[in-house]
């Protein structure tokens, strides 16, 4: 029978660990575990956590109070297979108690997959828009001056299957796109529904598709004034050269319009801890 708070020769013994359990989560193994003693009379000043740690290629011996009844071990990795704990308590007068131990293997760790990104200067004559309304129209200018009263308009007098697009010269190369865009501020104008994006190298090259963005499934704002940011889309190569290139428009007219346009410098920090 282990004596809970009753002193002996040797000192005040330890209060033994029971119910001891092992949750692995994903970078993390969570340690649980009860005392063998009812509560409010545990012995124990604290508990002592050994292991080996094969990231740091070194035994580990951690220490947690008394007044806990977990441990959660950070950094833990699915591809080094099973960790193999050792647990022991010590009372108030570092007498050792019953040694437990338990093993688990760890979920891999979380991958981190984020993006940072600035907008990017453009002048006017890195845009050309294919189809702009003779009169009516706009110049590219009116997508890079901040001001949502300018606006572009493609030709509505083509006929329906007319295909129009934005094309841009980066000043940078890049290897990710991400583009912004502000429609038009007029409830009667019509704004892009289903586009597809292209990327290129030099400006002889044929266009690589990147990806083809419809409203229903990327959320196109079909709202007068409203925006849309992009998401961050990773192209086969660095390009130079970019193609927004309107099939459909919300309304099913032939022209779009638009009253502001952006593009972004992209940097993807990309880490796998179950890769290193």
């Amino acid at each position: 029978m282990v004596a809970c708070s009753s002193d002996d020769e040797n000192g005040v013994p330890a209060t033994d660990i029971i119910n001891l359990s092992l949750q692995s989560n994903p970078g993390n193994i969570e340690l649980a575990w009860d005392y063998e003693c009812p509560e409010g009379e545990n012995t124990n000043r604290y508990v002592e956590i050994r292991y080996y740690d094969p990231a740091k290629k070194k035994e580990v011996k951690k220490t947690v109070s008394a007044f806990t009844n977990s441990y959660t071990v950070e950094d833990t990795r699915k591809k080094y297979g099973e960790y193999k704990f050792t647990l022991q308590p010590f009372s108030t007068t570092f007498s050792p108690g019953t040694i437990q131990e338990i093993s688990g293997v760890s979920e891999a760790g979380k991958i981190i997959d984020t993006y940072t990104s600035k907008e990017l200067t453009m002048q006017p004559e890195d845009i050309y828009i294919e189809g702009l309304h003779p009169t009516g129209g706009g110049t590219p200018a009116n997508l890079l001056d901040k001001n949502p009263e300018t606006f572009i308009n493609t030709d509505y007098t083509k006929p329906l299957g007319t295909i129009f697009y934005i094309d841009i010269t980066y000043p940078k190369a890049q290897k990710y796109l991400k583009f912004s865009y502000i429609n038009r501020n007029n409830k009667a104008a019509s704004f892009p529904a289903e586009v597809k994006c292209y990327c290129k190298v030099n400006e002889k090259d044929d266009w690589t598709l990147v990806k083809t963005l419809k409203q229903a499934d990327d959320n196109l704002p079909t709202s007068a004034g409203a925006s849309y940011t992009s998401k961050e889309y990773e192209c086969p190569f660095e390009f130079n050269y970019f193609r927004f290139e309107v099939l459909k428009t919300h309304t099913g007219k032939v022209n779009f319009s638009l009253s502001e346009f952006a593009i972004y410098e992209v940097e993807r920090f990309y880490y796998d801890p179950e890769a290193e």
